[in-house]
Formats: structure tokens, sequence, C-alpha cells
């Protein structure tokens, strides 16, 4: 095992996997941007091409499925960690706006 190897890792690859494609999509791209960003919510909606409110629902929703407080600067840390090490898949840079741009609106 690498050094970036944590028991919780897999555990969040596996929510992650759980989720229908889409969902999964939006919150590793969420969660990537946001991360890049250094938690800049304005920048990350930016880098994303989505309004700020449109970025902190997929973020609220990435937190849920994880179980992970973004407000928590060691959670926060772990998942840059998660992404750094492949556990998480950061999106490809073609495939991150389109997909995020295509969330279901909530009846």
């Amino acid at each position: 095992p690498s050094s970036l190897d944590a028991p919780v890792f897999g555990e969040w690859s596996a929510r992650i996997e759980a989720l229908e494609p889409a969902a999964a999509r939006r919150a590793l791209q969420a969660l990537h941007a946001f991360l890049q960003e250094n938690g800049a919510v304005e920048r990350a909606a930016a880098r994303l091409g989505v309004h700020r409110q449109t970025l902190n629902s997929h973020l609220r929703e990435a937190e849920h499925a994880l179980d992970v407080s973004l407000a928590s600067p060691t959670e926060r840390s772990l998942l840059w960690l998660a992404f750094e090490s492949g556990a998480l898949r950061a999106p490809d840079p073609g495939e991150e706006q389109a997909a995020i741009r295509r969330t279901p609106r909530s009846p």
C-alpha cells in the first residue's frame, strides 16, 4: 500500500460507485473544483461554468453522499489526498463542464 492509502478512501470510493453515474460525476466535479480553488466557491463555480448556488447544491449532495463536512480542514485535506492518490478520480477537463450542467431539476 502507498503512503496515501487510507481506509476512508475505500469507503468514499464505494459510496461514489453506489451513486447514479450522473450524480457521481457531479459530486466528483464539484468537490474537485472546490478543492482546486482552495474552497473559493465563486472561483470553483466559474471553473465549472455554473452559478455558485448550483455548485453549493452539488457540494451539499457530495457531503451527504460521502458523509463528510467541507467545513472540516481535516476532511478537505483527506479529500484532496484521495484525488491525488487516485482513490477518487478527478474528472477529465473536457467532461468537467458538460456533466455538471446536466443537473436534473428537482420537482
